[in-house]
C-alpha cells in the first residue's frame, strides 16, 4: 500500500490518470472483460474507472492484493453487493445461487454447502476419484491407435463430477449420462447471450439437467439417507445434514456442475500441455514423481507431500485460465478506497469488477508473471490475494474458490495416476490455447499415440 503517512487525508474523485472516459473502452469491456481489465491495470493502476458521457454506466476495476482486500471488506460490510450486478436475463438463467446472493442468506447457505467439501469429506472422496481416473487411463490404453487426450480428459472429469456430486458410480455411468456434457456446454454458451432475456438454449439445457439428471439423483440420495446407506457424495451430505430446502439443493447442485466442470477439465488437460511444452519443467516433474512413488507405494495418503509436483500443479492453476476471472457487484453508496496514490471516492451505483486473473498475473507481484515456473513456490509465503485460483469464490484468509480443495485433489490424482503410463505425442500439432474461451484447451486437442501402462523396464 506504500507509505501510508504520505497519503492524502481528504478523499477525492479519481484523477484523470485513473479514469477512462471512452465509450469504446466500455464496449471493449463488454466483449472482453478479462483483457480490458488487464490493459487498464497496466495503464491506470490497480484502481480505475471506466465511464462515458454517452451511457450512464460506470465500471470500477479492482486489481492486485490491496485492492482485492479492500473490495472484500466492502462486500462484508454490505456496501458492495451482488444484487443488480448481473443483467436480468442472466439472473433469470442463473437463478438464486450463491454468486447472486448477498448478506445472511448467502453466508448461511455457503456454510451449509461447505459441509460437503470439508477435509473429512474430501478424504472420503479421494479413493473414488483416484479409482475413476486410474480405470479411465486403462481404457485409454485399451483404445490403441490415436487418442485425443483433451477429449478423453473431459469425459473422465465428467465421470468424477457425477460420482462426487450426485453419487453416480462408475458402474451406473453409461452413454445416457455422457450426453449431459453437451447440455452443460449448451447452458454455458447461452450465458453471454442472455443479457436482456435468458436464452432459450440455456433454459432448455438447464431444465434437461435438472429434470433428467439432478432430480432423479436427489431421489436416490434421499432413499440412501433414509435407509442409512449414504455414500460419499455431495448430495448425500446435504440431504443428511438437512440444512437446506430441497429446491435450494436442486439449484446449487446444478451450480456446482456448471461452475466447476469446465474449469477442472481445462486444468487437467493443461497439466498435460504444460508438461509437453516446458521440457525442462517436465524433467524435474518426472524426477519428483519418481522419488514420490519410490517413497510412498500408497500415494493417496501422501498427496500433500508431492513436493515439486504440487508446485507444478499450483503454477498450472495460476497460468492457465479456468473459468470466469471477474467478480461483478454494485456499489450501494459512495465508497472510499485507500491506494498508494491517495484516498479516492468511488461513486454509488457503479459496477464494481474485481479482476482476479489480473491479480494472479500482476507484474508488480509476480516475477516474470507469464513464465511457467513452479520453482517460484519452493519457499513458503503468504499468497493471500496474490493468487486467485479457480477464479470465483471466497474463503477465510484470501480469495479462493469454494471447490478449490476438491479441484486440487482431482488434479493431484490425475497427475499421480498418469505416471504409471507412457505415450507419444503426434508430430506437428498445435499446442497454443483456444482464443475466446473461458476454459481454453490446446487447439490440436493433444493427440497422442501408443498410450500404455509402463513395463518394469520402460521409462517415460
Amino acid at each position: 500500500m506504500g507509505n501510508l503517512h504520505t497519503i492524502q487525508s481528504d478523499p477525492s474523485q479519481l484523477p484523470p490518470s485513473k479514469r477512462e472516459k471512452n465509450i469504446f473502452k466500455l464496449i471493449q469491456f463488454a466483449k472482453d472483460p478479462r483483457g480490458t481489465l488487464e490493459r487498464c491495470r497496466d495503464h491506470h493502476g490497480d484502481l480505475f474507472l471506466l465511464e462515458s458521457a454517452v451511457v450512464h454506466e460506470k465500471i470500477v476495476g479492482f486489481c492486485g492484493p490491496e485492492m482485492l482486500k479492500q473490495y472484500d471488506e466492502k462486500v462484508a460490510q454490505g456496501i458492495i453487493v451482488r444484487e443488480g450486478a448481473f443483467p436480468p436475463g442472466i439472473i433469470e438463467l442463473l437463478g438464486n445461487i450463491l454468486p447472486t446472493l448477498d448478506g445472511e442468506i448467502h453466508d448461511e447457505r455457503k456454510v451449509a454447502v461447505m459441509e460437503a467439501f470439508s477435509p473429512d469429506q474430501l478424504q472420503l472422496y479421494k479413493p473414488i476419484i483416484y479409482d475413476i481416473i486410474e480405470k479411465d487411463y486403462q481404457l485409454w490404453a485399451n483404445q490403441n491407435g490415436q487418442i485425443s487426450i483433451a477429449l478423453n480428459v473431459k469425459k473422465m472429469v465428467f465421470k468424477v463430477f457425477l460420482a462426487i456430486l450426485y453419487g453416480v458410480t462408475p458402474a451406473d455411468y453409461d452413454n445416457t449420462h455422457d450426453r449431459f456434457r453437451a447440455f452443460v456446454d449448451g447452458y454455458i454458451h447461452a450465458i453471454p447471450k442472455s443479457a436482456k432475456k435468458a436464452h432459450p438454449d440455456g433454459i432448455s439445457s438447464k431444465k434437461t439437467i435438472l429434470d433428467e439428471l439432478i432430480a432423479p439423483a436427489i431421489k436416490e440420495s434421499q432413499q440412501r439417507v433414509a435407509n442409512s446407506t449414504a455414500i460419499p457424495c455431495v448430495l448425500d451430505v446435504l440431504i443428511a445434514k438437512n440444512q437446506l430446502p430441497l429446491d435450494v439443493i436442486h439449484e446449487e447442485a446444478f451450480h456446482f456442475l456448471f461452475a466447476g466442470l469446465g474449469g477442472v477439465q481445462c486444468l487437467v488437460v493443461n497439466t498435460f500441455t504444460a508438461e509437453i511444452v516446458h521440457s525442462q519443467v517436465a524433467a524435474k516433474l518426472h524426477q519428483s514423481l519418481e522419488a514420490f512413488t519410490a517413497t510412498y507405494p500408497n500415494p493417496l495418503e501422501h498427496l500433500n507431500e508431492l513436493g515439486y509436483a504440487n508446485h507444478f500443479l499450483t503454477e498450472v492453476t495460476r497460468i492457465y485460465r479456468a473459468g470466469p476471472t471477474q467478480l461483478f457487484t454494485r456499489t450501494t453508496e459512495d465508497i472510499e478506497f485507500t491506494t498508494a496514490d491517495g484516498v479516492f471516492k468511488i461513486p454509488k451505483g457503479a459496477l464494481a469488477v474485481a479482476g482476479l486473473e489480473a491479480t494472479s498475473t500482476h507484474p508488480n507481484i509476480w516475477s516474470e508473471p507469464m513464465i511457467f515456473n513452479p520453482d517460484r513456490y519452493a519457499q513458503e509465503r503468504d499468497e493471500s490475494y496474490m493468487r486467485c485460483p479457480f477464479s470465483i469464490g471466497k474463503q477465510v484468509g484470501g480469495r479462493k474458490c469454494a471447490g478449490y480443495s476438491l479441484a486440487m485433489l482431482i488434479l493431484q490424482c490425475a497427475l499421480v495416476a498418469r505416471f504409471d503410463y507412457t505415450w507419444e505425442m503426434t508430430p506437428n500439432q498445435d499446442y497454443t490455447l483456444e482464443i475466446g474461451s473461458s476454459t481454453p484447451m490446446p487447439v490440436g486437442h493433444l493427440v497422442a499415440v501408443d498410450f500404455k501402462r509402463k513395463s518394469f523396464t520402460t521409462c517415460k
